[in-house]
């Protein structure tokens, strides 16, 4: 039956009709377009390093809506914003010999250890900064043999004009890193230990606070000398104490080694003068630890690019005070060598 209407208005409907369709069409490939970007950027964070990285809070760690893998593998993967890329996560997991290259220096021609926060909560991990890099690394040991340990360093790299992570962004990387950890120890089958709990908060970061003689209750207690130092705890890999003069300036950095990060001191503080078989620069001392060996140096800072000068009477009481303090909280015997 034909219709009634003039051919005009049949033109007319056909035409809306055919707009109403474009839209809807238009509207749902916008729809379905978004789902899929997101489908896509949450893919991308469940697989990365090998399925093994906690994202759960990695949004809100970047501040980002939509953050995306970039590289990922089984030992690195790297979680960027698409949009803007200032701020991203990069994810180091080392096991077995790939462990003993893992410190962290403040200076790239010769090896400073930068000052570091103990996580707590049963972890043996630390936070510290280097530039505008925040890290947090983390480690278990699974036994004897060339796969004995697993180390996880999770570093947050800022835009340059980025604020410091608040407390909040410190407690949630420490979380990425030891939830990440976790989750390669459930993949390689490591029961091992220290394996902590929940994290609320990390210890606030005291290291750029001057402590006068007599002031310092951390890292530095008991030390004859003004000095920037941190919290202390028994299960911390790392451990650092900086001597000052009254101003401020650096004089000394004392340093404590645990676990994995004993071999990498001791391959960073190679020089041509052997000690029991052992080559390291500067004084040091030796410990046997539940953990293993366990590392004791002290070395000159640098003010100006200039090396501080020798103090042999403070050196020598810093380090045995510093390296007995921390041999004392984690177990460990009498440190000799010093």
């Amino acid at each position: 039956m034909r219709s009634s209407r003039p051919w005009w208005q049949r033109r007319t409907v056909i035409i809306v009709s055919a707009l109403t369709v474009l839209v809807v069409l238009s509207g749902a490939g916008l729809y379905f377009s978004g789902a899929y970007d997101n489908w896509q950027d949450e893919r991308s964070l469940s697989t990365a390093c090998d399925g093994m990285l906690d994202h759960s809070e990695v949004k809100s760690l970047l501040e980002v809506e939509r953050p995306r893998t970039l590289l990922s593998s089984s030992s690195y993967c790297s979680v960027v914003d698409p949009g803007k890329g200032k701020n991203y996560l990069g994810v180091d997991i080392l096991r077995g010999e790939r462990v003993h290259d893992l410190l962290i220096s403040e200076d790239e021609a010769i090896y400073r250890p930068p000052a570091t926060t103990p996580v707590g909560s049963g972890w043996a991990a630390f936070i510290a900064v280097s530039g505008r890099i925040t890290y947090a690394n983390a480690y278990l040991s699974c036994g004897s043999g060339a796969d004995g340990d697993i180390v996880v360093s999770a570093k947050v790299h800022q835009a340059r004009t980025s604020a410091p992570l608040s407390s909040d962004r410190r407690a949630k990387l420490a979380r990425t890193a030891t939830a990440t950890l976790s989750n390669a120890a459930e993949k390689w089958g490591c029961t091992g230990k220290p394996h902590g709990g929940n994290i609320d908060r990390v210890p606030s970061d005291s290291t750029k606070v001057l402590k006068r003689v007599g002031e310092a209750v951390g890292t530095c207690k008991g030390i004859e000398a003004a000095s920037y130092e941190s919290a202390v705890n028994d299960t911390a890999p790392v451990e650092v104490c900086v001597l000052a003069d009254g101003a401020g300036k650096e004089k000394f950095r004392i340093g404590a080694y645990y676990g994995p990060y004993e071999k990498s001191a001791r391959a960073k503080y190679r020089s041509s003068r052997a000690r029991k078989g052992v080559e390291v620069r500067g004084r040091w001392a030796a410990a046997t630890c539940p953990s293993g060996e366990a590392l004791y140096v002290i070395e000159r800072g640098y003010v100006g690019g200039r090396e501080a000068k020798p103090d042999p009477a403070l050196e020598e009481q810093a380090l045995k005070k510093f390296a007995a303090n921390s041999a004392k909280r984690h177990g460990c015997s009498p440190p000799t060598g010093a």
